[in-house]
């Protein structure tokens, strides 16, 4: 009787320990970044340091705002890569200066491994030109998620990106007032774009520009929106009548043909960015009524 009561002390004591230990595991497995969709699973905000002003990123980790910050110039510049901002929702005001440019964030070296999220980016005042949200020059594995950026004044990209191998552009909703490019894209390899918002309405909303075929093969689906309707992206077609007798207008608000040979667009009215060909050649485009055609080399 000694034994048998003894083997089920041992037994209950095991099943306590197992069900505590997985209690534990449980918990650690359920923790999130609050606030970001898709984020690792982890808390960033135990972990990261603290920010509180506009500064030079010169050291690797992960950092948290936690307070709005505002600069005449550019509010952050990268030192090092490997680097971690979340703005946790706080606004970040750059170039207010009426006689001096700027950026929100500026990576002008080409770091790389640097993720941007849930910041709210914003150009403090209509004077000078090039003062773009975010830009990044150079380096690889890019990623943007879960951003507000408003620009101002011309040819202010909302993000300019030049150079990257591997981009990650998610969630960000972006608006520009003047001839600036929601999303500019130079010379970026395999970049992934999903559910972004852009707004532009005197200027392409989505820019893609290269030397070459590989700097047009990107994943941009019709997830992505421009002034509130679609992106169309076709990439390396050839031979071929894209659209014919068609109203486009309530369906995409930009269509684009990037790296296209001898395509043909026949009688179709496209909505408000119109119809963008990126280094496409003996292509014919027919017009229709209402047809808006905005295209550049």
């Amino acid at each position: 009787m000694y034994v048998e009561k003894k083997g089920v002390f041992v037994v209950l004591v095991v099943l306590a320990i197992i069900l505590s230990i997985s209690g534990f595991l449980i918990w650690t497995n359920s923790v999130t970044i609050s606030g970001i969709t898709g984020a690792a699973t982890g808390d960033l905000h135990l972990q990261a340091t603290t920010i509180s002003e506009c500064m030079n990123i010169s050291a690797e980790g992960d950092y948290i705002l936690d307070t709005d910050l505002t600069n005449t110039t550019t509010c952050f510049t990268f030192g090092t890569g490997n680097v971690t901002i979340d703005c946790d929702g706080h606004v970040v005001t750059y170039g207010t200066s009426t006689t001096e440019g700027g950026n929100g964030f500026s990576d002008t070296i080409g770091y790389g491994n640097i993720t941007l999220m849930n910041c709210h980016i914003v150009e403090g005042a209509s004077y000078q030109s090039f003062k773009r949200g975010i830009y990044i020059n150079g380096g690889e594995n890019i990623t943007l998620i879960n951003n507000n950026i408003t620009t101002l004044t011309s040819i202010s990209h909302g993000m300019d990106l030049r150079s990257i191998t591997n981009l990650n552009l998610t969630n960000n909703t972006i608006y520009t007032s003047s001839d600036g490019n929601a999303i500019a894209l130079y010379n970026c390899l395999n970049g992934t774009l999903q559910n972004n918002s852009l707004f532009s309405p005197y200027y392409f909303s989505l820019y893609v520009q290269g030397t070459s075929r590989e700097y047009y093969n990107h994943s941009i689906d019709t997830n992505n929106f421009a002034e509130g309707r679609s992106i169309a992206y076709n990439f390396s077609l050839e031979n071929q009548t894209v659209y014919q007798d068609i109203d486009l207008s309530d369906t995409f608000g930009e269509v684009i043909c990037g790296f296209c040979i001898n395509v043909t667009y026949d009688n179709v009215t496209f909505g408000s960015d119109g119809l963008h060909l990126l280094n496409v050649s003996h292509s014919r485009v027919f017009i229709a009524l209402s047809f808006l055609l905005t295209a550049r080399e």
